[in-house]
């Protein structure tokens, strides 16, 4: 895991960017079927936030690293997207909640959602439920109106996962609940992509977040739409 932020072998032009936006923004990764999460690509509108940020960090793992982690973090997305992003209040409660949590507080958190009526994204709750070490974070967001606007996120961090990983995820995780939540193998060097070659935040990630959170793309556009408005401001960066 590569912690470069624009490496030399790695370069990438606005053709690129352009690709690797419309793969990334316009797609999701899973379907969920019969139960079970599927590795199947889906078209999807634009999805964005269009209020303040409000994150809480909850559970029974969270570590003062992670506080750092996230703290830093919404500091430097909020420049990049213009998007006030920051710790929730006593005055203002969290639309994004970080969870980091062991096994044990998992199946808890699992068995109070079957037991109430809460929207829960059917994928987060597969992940709660299980066991399997192999997926060790993931991001779900909740669509309000009008269409593609993000109101509500979720993030969840395995206790188990720890060092470069945990940064790593918090990286990757924190930058799909801005919108972005599909992987693609050739973005590169990203870290929306599944190869974990790069740990954390680029250049290239930091330029896709920019015209994303450009005000002429709005949320609910198609893909068409969409990458008409955004190879033109991809044009505007100059890369």
């Amino acid at each position: 895991m590569r912690t470069d932020y624009d490496p030399a072998d790695a370069p990438w032009s606005a053709e690129d960017l352009a690709r690797n936006l419309e793969r990334i923004a316009f797609y999701t990764e899973f379907t969920f079927e019969a139960g079970a999460l599927i590795p199947r690509e889906r078209e999807t509108p634009l999805l964005k936030w269009q209020d303040p940020i409000r994150y809480a960090l909850i559970g029974d793992a969270v570590e003062r690293a992670d506080v750092e982690t996230y703290a830093g973090l919404a500091r430097r997305l909020s420049a990049i997207t213009r998007l006030p992003i920051s710790e929730a209040t006593e005055g203002a409660p969290p639309n994004l909640l970080v969870l980091i949590v062991s096994r044990e507080a998992r199946r808890r958190i699992a068995a109070r959602l079957d037991a109430s009526d809460a929207p829960v994204d059917s994928g987060l709750a597969y992940r709660l439920r299980g066991d399997e070490y192999e997926i060790p974070c993931a991001a779900s967001v909740r669509v309000g109106e009008p269409d593609g606007v993000i109101v509500f996120g979720v993030i969840l961090i395995k206790a188990e996962t720890s060092g470069l990983l945990r940064e790593s995820c918090a990286h990757e995780e924190f930058a799909q609940a801005l919108g972005p939540g599909n992987d693609f193998a050739g973005a590169r060097p990203s870290v929306f992509n599944d190869d974990q070659e790069f740990a954390l935040l680029t250049a290239h990630d930091e330029a896709l977040l920019r015209v994303l959170y450009d005000p002429r793309l709005k949320p609910g556009m198609s893909r068409r739409e969409g990458m008409t408005l955004a190879r033109r401001v991809i044009a505007e960066l100059g890369r």
